[in-house]
């Protein structure tokens, strides 16, 4: 699963570079977004492609 998920960050970065794209979205560029009470907490679905680890920031909702 790794070596297609860094496949796939490849494919991504290099159809970023081909002519007239705009905007390139793949599994290794998206984001899952969810609550933890006033918390908005947004997940890369693959942090590291090469791991396959999974990243994750909070962001603080108005308290």
């Amino acid at each position: 699963m790794r070596a297609a998920l860094g496949a796939i960050e490849d494919l991504t970065e290099a159809t970023r570079d081909a002519p007239y794209a705009t905007r390139v979205d793949s599994l290794t560029n998206t984001f899952n977004s969810r609550t933890s009470g006033d918390d908005l907490v947004v997940a890369a679905l693959v942090a590291d492609a090469r791991t396959g680890r999974a990243g994750s920031r909070a962001v603080p909702g108005d308290r």
